[in-house]
């Protein structure tokens, strides 16, 4: 029923509504205020009102991990800020500083650590995993390292080696060590990505173990020209970047796995635990998130680790690179094109057709 807000000063007051044409959409306790009206902020604020728990999202810092927070294009503020507007909750944590991981977390991430690992925040990350948390991992061709028994934990190897793919080159990228990925699971995740993803410097991984109680679902899959270089590629030329027998690994390859375990042991809690690793996390950079279906596999991923599966298939819709950006000299010389020039011109044709037609 609608509400006219001039009669009713104490609802709008409940409500915390701050100015004219503001707009409340609630769900049970979830509400959302809306103040564009545009497709894409009614959708995020349908999708935030519809998760009926607070999902919250730690990211762990301490490593050189990217922050969602951070603007810097290495960083992942843009997906952090898309999560944001989609319902989730984001917090940093500092193992040294916190040794429990929050009851409350729908996942935690892993997000490129660059340096070493305590031995102790090790063992918080695997004891939140026997517990039965959802992680997602996001790794780099040097970084893994860093988390060897972690991988061994979970039944992933990664591959030595930056995957190269010299199918870069059909769109335009002169890089083969831009991976484009087409080749998704038949999983909800996987057809919610509706066209190409890009992954620069990656690294391939696979299952170990054979017997688990894990099940291993390779999410993203490379062409089958692609392989994964184990020299180092920034010595090498494009035209010498060649597969060599014996000591790269050929495609095709998998640079994402999904895991899911159910605990039959515990009849408390028959949920799904569930992880995803993959093998960049260049892709939701704020540097390369707006390239193909990257955005749409991010926001995928973390719905799916968050248990909300029927969000899924919502397709993303939004405008990533929607801003102008130019520099000092950029701008002074628009300015006087709009300022001086512009108007010097217009004012010469004007004087040129006044003296032309007196002259006549």
């Amino acid at each position: 029923n609608y509400i006219n807000p001039d009669f009713s000063p104490e609802l709008v007051r409940q409500l915390n509504i701050q100015q004219q044409g503001e707009m409340v959409i609630s769900l049970g306790k979830q509400q959302q205020h809306v103040i564009d009206f545009s497709e894409q902020s009614l959708t995020n604020a349908l999708i935030a009102v519809s998760r009926q728990q607070e999902q919250w999202l730690v990211f762990i810092e301490g490593h050189g991990e990217r922050s969602p927070l951070h603007t810097a294009n290495y960083n992942l503020s843009v997906w952090g800020e898309q999560l944001k507007q989609k319902g989730f909750k984001i917090q940093l944590l500092n193992l040294v500083e916190h040794s429990q991981i929050p009851a409350n977390t729908a996942a935690v991430i892993i997000a490129s650590s660059e340096r070493e690992w305590l031995a102790g925040e090790i063992d918080i990350i695997k004891n939140y995993i026997a517990d039965g948390g959802n992680l997602l991992w996001l790794s780099e061709p040097e970084s893994n390292r860093y988390l060897t028994s972690l991988a061994e934990q979970l039944g992933i190897e990664f591959i030595p080696g930056t995957v190269i793919d010299p199918n870069a080159e059909m769109l335009g990228i002169s890089d083969p060590q831009f991976v484009l990925i087409t080749d998704y699971a038949n999983h909800p995740v996987g057809v919610a990505t509706s066209g190409v993803t890009i992954f620069p410097q990656a690294v391939a991984l696979e299952s170990t173990i054979e017997n688990s109680d894990w099940q291993f679902l390779p999410l993203l899959t490379t062409q089958s020209n692609t392989w994964s270089k184990t020299n180092s590629v920034e010595q090498q030329t494009d035209r010498t970047l060649t597969f060599e027998l014996g000591t790269d690994t050929a495609g095709p390859l998998h640079l994402g796995y999904l895991l899911t375990h159910i605990d039959d042991d515990n009849s408390e809690n028959d949920s799904e635990q569930r992880i995803a690793i993959i093998g960049d996390g260049d892709f939701l950079s704020n540097t390369y998130i707006g390239n193909g279906s990257n955005l749409e596999l991010g926001i995928g991923l973390m719905n799916w680790l968050a248990g909300d599966d029927n969000l899924i298939i919502i397709p993303v819709k939004t405008t990533i690179d929607n801003q102008l950006e130019l520099t000092q000299m950029q701008s002074l010389f628009i300015g006087l094109g709009f300022l001086i020039i512009l108007p010097v011109f217009l004012l010469s044709i004007g004087f040129w057709l006044w003296w032309y037609r007196r002259k006549q």
